[in-house]
């Protein structure tokens, strides 16, 4: 009787249908400037998360703005992506506010509060999943600065600014067998510095109403004006191998003939700097009018999109990649980025080999974040879309070109308010 229970049973347990997990598909388009190491870290830990979830696929995809365009045209937008000059769609309902998903899941005391604020809306939406802190900070080369007897910037403190730059920047740069090329340039793409050069005279770009939109520009006010003319001072003054040599590529900071970098990422310490044969360090940014502003500083990360079919999966990637310590101590090691996950940035001065440099620089920059934007700005109005190097290299008045520029942002601005 028992065996005819038992094969009973068995044949109704055969009988039952297997339910397969759902297959799921995320999408993760980065841009593609974000470089080989970051598309490296990626690939590696979408495989080993599709080993954890079987029943998940990830695609990473590798492309520019034009590629983000094309997929929202398409109607196929990618469930993530990191591309910078999009940040406006949030505004539009585009993408998925993190902050409540943080605070569901405990995790919103694991960043510093300032580098949250960076990245929220007035409103208090957070639309970037908080991957990495954004610092910008003055590299030099100490082997150039002794070797010209200038005061190094670490040691100045209140004395690093903009008159110290432009003086330090004419005595470093070096012609010494006087045929009229240096050996050695004072800064390295000082053109590059003009956007954190207006913050720094304490500039900003557009008025905003309540909404967040912009109303007016603000490219002719005194601030801007100060901040674009004392760039093209520095170029004025020979400071800056651009046009000046038939290849300024040959001067880049880390080909050791340029003693100061004021215009790269952080992230040059983990791949450009690894392995250079002279002696650099850090220091925070130089003063301008409004102190030493840490201009486009603060958290960095992607965007989840508001259409994702799989938002909990979706997240989890997410957590998976920028919040589970043990991966982002791996992060901050390939990529040389500061990860925005408060507990593993311990590490980021032993992985990238930065212990006997002033590393703190870093974080003390942190101290000195612009004031956040009043809204958010589409692509055509953003200042990433401005190139001023005719007025930085005095083929045109810095401030006619700005009365011009300003011309053409107010006509956007106005077209976009109905007027």
């Amino acid at each position: 009787m028992k065996r005819i229970v038992m094969l009973a049973l068995a044949a109704l347990l055969l009988a039952v249908p297997v339910v397969k997990a759902e297959q799921i598909t995320i999408t993760y388009l980065t841009y593609i400037h974000h470089g080989d190491a970051k598309l490296s870290y990626l690939e590696s830990k979408a495989r080993e998360y599709e080993e954890l979830h079987p029943n998940v696929q990830v695609d990473i995809i590798v492309g520019n703005q034009d590629k983000l365009r094309t997929m929202l045209a398409g109607g196929v937008d990618p469930d993530i992506h990191d591309l910078p000059d999009f940040s406006h769609l949030g505004a539009a309902g585009f993408y998925q506010d993190i902050m409540p998903l943080l605070q569901r899941d405990g995790l919103v005391r694991a960043y510093n509060p300032v580098v949250l604020n960076s990245m929220s809306t007035n409103d208090g939406k957070l639309y970037m999943v908080p991957e990495q802190v954004v610092s910008t900070v003055s590299f030099f080369n100490r082997d150039l600065f002794l070797a010209s007897g200038v005061q190094t910037p670490e040691t100045l403190g209140p004395g690093w600014n903009w008159d110290y730059l432009l003086n330090a920047g004419k005595k470093l740069t070096v012609d010494r067998n006087g045929d009229g090329t240096p050996e050695s340039f004072g800064i390295d793409r000082g053109y590059a510095y003009w956007r954190r050069a207006i913050e720094a005279a304490g500039g900003d770009y557009y008025e905003f109403n309540a909404q967040g939109m912009p109303i007016k520009s603000l490219w002719t006010s005194p601030e801007v004006v100060t901040g674009l003319e004392y760039v093209a001072l520095l170029w004025e003054e020979g400071t800056i191998p651009y046009g000046r040599v038939p290849r300024h590529e040959e001067y880049f900071f880390w080909t050791g003939k340029t003693a100061i970098d004021i215009v790269d990422a952080i992230a040059i310490t983990g791949s450009y700097l690894s392995n250079v044969s002279f002696d650099w360090d850090m220091a925070i940014m130089p003063a301008g009018p409004a102190g030493p502003i840490s201009s486009g500083a603060g958290g960095n990360g992607p965007f989840i999109f508001a259409s994702t079919k799989n938002l909990e999966q979706v997240w989890d990637f997410c957590k998976f990649l920028f919040i589970t310590r043990e991966n982002v101590m791996e992060y901050a090691k390939i990529t040389g980025s500061i990860p925005a996950y408060v507990g593993a940035q311990a590490s980021y001065a032993a992985a990238n080999n930065l212990l006997n440099k002033n590393y703190q620089a870093v974080f003390e920059a942190l101290n000195y974040l612009p004031p956040r934007s009043g809204g958010t700005l589409p692509a055509e109005l953003q200042p990433r879309s401005v190139n001023p190097l005719d007025a930085i290299t005095g083929k045109i008045p810095v401030r006619q070109y700005l009365e011009q520029l300003h011309t053409k942002m107010q006509a956007i601005i106005d077209e976009q308010l109905g007027k």
